[in-house]
């Protein structure tokens, strides 16, 4: 079952995959890296070692813009393969949800992704 939030127009950014557990989408670039945030609540598989290096002049300097937030959470799932992407930028430093994936909900899951080089700046919260 393709998640509600997924759009025929959506799927076409991906490499492939529908989104789902069974077809997740494949990244293969950073522009659809950046794409993740439109869909919360897919499936996403990363295709190979992305070079995020170009961040760091995206949206007046400020950077990536963080996956998922307090209203909307990433919910889907994320898997690295073991894969690296380097050179990350946010530099967001009055945000308190910064990060590559600012929030994750219950539901969501990251595992096996490598990040290096990164270059991140904003509020750190300490949770108990």
């Amino acid at each position: 079952m393709v998640p509600s939030a997924v759009t025929d127009e959506t799927k076409a950014e991906f490499a492939n995959g529908e989104g789902t557990e069974e077809n997740p989408f494949m990244i293969q670039t950073l522009d659809q890296l950046d794409d993740v945030r439109n869909n919360l609540d897919a499936n996403y598989e990363l295709g190979n070692d992305i070079d995020a290096s170009d961040t760091s002049g995206w949206n007046n300097a400020e950077g990536f813009v963080p996956i998922g937030d307090d209203d909307s959470p990433f919910t889907g799932t994320f898997d690295g393969k073991g894969h690296n992407i380097t050179g990350l930028h946010i530099d967001r430093p009055d945000e308190s949800v910064v990060g590559m994936f600012g929030l994750i909900g219950d539901e969501g899951k990251v595992h096996d992704l490598r990040l290096e080089d990164l270059s991140i700046n904003g509020i750190i919260l300490l949770v108990d």
